[in-house]
C-alpha cells in the first residue's frame, strides 16, 4: 500500500511541482493539497494521510502552529517541515551552485 501524502504550501506552483515529483514514485500517493495551516488541519482530519509535507512560513496559521495541532489531533501522522530559505542559504554556504528563491509573486 502506498504512503499517502498531503502537501501544504501557500504557493500553488510549488505544490504542483512537488506533487509531480512525488507521484513519479510508485510507493507514494498525494491525496491532497492545502494552501495554509487551517486547511491542512481540516484535510488531515478528512483524509488521514500518512505524511504531511509542511511549509513553515505561510500567512495565517503558519506551519509550526498547524503541525502542533495536527500532531495533537492525529499523533500517528508524520510531518516533514521545510523552509525554503534555509535550503537556499545552505546551498550557498556549501558552494553548491546557483539557487533560486521562491517568491510570493504569482
Amino acid at each position: 500500500m502506498p504512503t499517502t501524502i498531503l502537501i501544504v504550501d501557500d504557493h500553488p506552483v510549488f505544490r504542483k511541482g512537488l506533487r509531480l515529483l512525488l507521484e513519479e514514485e510508485q510507493d507514494l500517493r498525494v491525496v491532497g493539497e492545502a494552501a495554509d495551516g487551517r486547511e491542512a488541519i481540516d484535510l488531515v482530519c478528512e483524509l488521514s494521510p500518512d505524511l504531511v509535507v509542511m511549509d513553515i512560513t505561510m500567512p495565517g496559521l503558519n506551519g509550526i502552529d498547524a503541525t502542533r495541532q495536527i500532531l495533537s489531533e492525529s499523533p500517528d501522522t508524520k510531518v516533514v517541515p521545510y523552509l525554503g530559505l534555509i535550503f537556499v542559504n545552505t546551498r550557498f554556504r556549501a558552494n553548491a551552485g546557483q539557487a533560486r528563491l521562491r517568491t510570493s509573486e504569482r
